[in-house]
């Protein structure tokens, strides 16, 4: 997720090269990256196949949830509760890993009617959000296809990025939904203070791009895709874990671009013509 739709951040390729000092003043650590990094590299290593992908992004969930569950007491109470739903008309960054392991798990949970049926709705809200950047996707109010009756439906597996989204105001999230440049410009100028997390959206981006880092560095793909479009071509395709592990480009279309934007770049499924 990109919870402050005002300051997106860069591609995950270019991120993992950075030192430190680059990395705190993107909001990473170094540490994290780190520890994820190695375990990710040592998994794939030793086991290249759907299920060594299933165990690495498990073993990232199961340790950053670790992680995030100790230090979860010193941080600022925060006003997410299962109901409240504005953060999810946003678009979110997913690496190809993540976006397979949620298709397994709805392939496990479902029958293959509803399956087929759950990826003519997702596929329909991608073609919805093509070209469109993040602010473009909030003031069309398109909401997450996976949400049902304001409750996200693959919350077992949902994404690193959608993990680390906390806020402590949920007015804050309402307002910045229904009168998105209004509150944009209020925290740009100082005059309103963002009320999103810190902590864990830095834990979580960590961890992602940790992991992104170690199976770029297999010789699998790694770049950032959008998780409408990635999750539609996914549910279509039962070999597709297969496939992506051989190298194939299977994700090309769900690859977010980068663009220049007013206050950061942006990124979306279509590049500019």
């Amino acid at each position: 997720m990109q919870p402050q739709p005002h300051n997106e951040g860069p591609a995950i390729s270019s991120l993992i090269t950075m030192d430190s000092d680059e990395l705190a003043d993107r909001l990473l650590e170094p540490a994290t990256m780190q520890a994820i990094y190695e375990d990710t590299a040592a998994i794939i290593s030793n086991d290249r196949t759907p299920d060594g992908l299933t165990a690495l992004v498990k073993n990232v969930i199961e340790t950053m949830e670790a992680v995030w569950g100790d230090i979860k007491p010193d941080t600022p109470d925060y006003a997410c509760r299962k109901g409240c739903a504005h953060c999810c008309h946003q678009s979110v960054m997913v690496t190809a890993a993540e976006a397979l392991h949620a298709a397994k798990f709805l392939h496990d949970n479902l029958t293959p009617s509803e399956v087929l049926r759950l990826r003519d709705k997702v596929a329909a809200r991608a073609r919805q959000t093509e070209g469109l950047d993040n602010d473009q996707r909030m003031d069309q109010r398109l909401a997450c296809a996976f949400l049902n009756d304001n409750a996200c439906t693959i919350y077992p597996v949902r994404p690193l990025q959608c993990r680390g989204g906390f806020s402590e105001d949920e007015a804050y999230c309402r307002n910045l939904l229904e009168r998105r440049e209004e509150t944009q410009a209020a925290v740009a100028s100082g005059s309103l203070e963002g009320k999103y997390l810190l902590v864990p959206k830095v834990l979580y981006d960590s961890a992602q791009l940790g992991m992104a880092g170690a199976l770029g560095k297999d010789g699998l793909n790694s770049e950032p895709l959008d998780l409408t479009t990635a999750m539609a071509i996914a549910l279509g395709d039962p070999e597709i874990a297969e496939k992506w592990l051989r190298g194939s480009p299977v994700f090309e279309r769900a690859r977010l671009h980068r663009q220049p934007g007013e206050r950061a770049d942006k990124y979306v499924t279509r590049p500019a013509q």
